[in-house]
């Protein structure tokens, strides 16, 4: 589910860039804020799934593989989202103020 942060703003960047000029000035501010308050709302459901997480070994995160992203012989370096309580605090801060900047 962590993917999801980046690709809500990200696919309301390519929807707005690719039909910006046809659309309503008024629907591509919507399609901007609610892409914004959705990836909002999943880093904050995100977190709270962090928080419901016990720690491993005095470590509490959560970790998603996507998929390798270098591959050779042994040699495998995935492409891993992680969320620890750093980069909730981050990820809440950022969705959050960049969701208010967009309905502002």
């Amino acid at each position: 589910m962590l993917y999801l942060i980046p690709l809500f703003p990200l696919l309301g960047f390519v929807v707005n860039a690719a039909l910006g000029k046809r659309l309503p000035k008024a629907v591509s501010g919507l399609l901007a804020t609610g892409a914004m308050f959705f990836s909002f709302v999943v880093a904050a459901l995100s977190v709270r799934d962090l928080l419901a997480t016990e720690p491993v070994g005095g470590v509490r995160a959560i970790s998603e593989t996507l998929f390798t992203w270098i591959g050779s012989g042994t040699l495998q370096i995935p492409l891993t989202l992680r969320l620890d309580p750093l980069a909730a605090v981050m990820i809440l801060v950022i969705t959050g103020i960049g969701a208010l900047i967009h309905l502002y």
